[in-house]
């Protein structure tokens, strides 16, 4: 079982052609101005490469609005490209316990689990 778990994930990951530059700190939602001030902070912060300072308005943010999936998504993204892979896996099922049929989110915790070498949980996030 393992065996085809680690297979399935390569194969995957090969087609998928992912790594965590590839993924974006663009919001879900459809009208901007539903979104609390301190995530679009934390979004001007991200785009323009203040990373520390995003995860501090996108932590502000999770706190003012807890149903906001992009911004526990966003906290993902960026511990992903800092390296803290484990803090990345809490954040993405953080969002998709809110967004549970987004295969954005999807796609990328199970990236992110092929990375700290979790091929059967990955597999299950590409059915």
């Amino acid at each position: 079982m393992r065996r085809h778990a680690n297979k399935l994930a390569n194969k995957l990951k090969k087609k998928q052609h992912i790594d965590s530059s590839s993924l974006s700190a663009i919001p879900s939602y459809n009208d901007i101005h539903k979104l609390p001030n301190s995530f679009r902070i934390g979004l001007s912060c991200h785009q323009s490469g203040q990373l520390d300072q995003a995860l501090v308005w996108y932590k502000r943010a999770v706190l003012e609005q807890p149903d906001n999936s992009d911004a526990y998504a966003n906290i993902a993204i960026i511990f992903r490209k800092q390296g803290d892979l484990v803090g990345a896996i809490t954040n993405f099922k953080n969002a998709l316990a809110i967004n549970p049929s987004s295969a954005e989110l999807l796609n990328s915790l199970g990236m992110t689990l092929i990375d700290i070498g979790e091929h059967k949980e990955a597999a299950i996030c590409f059915k």
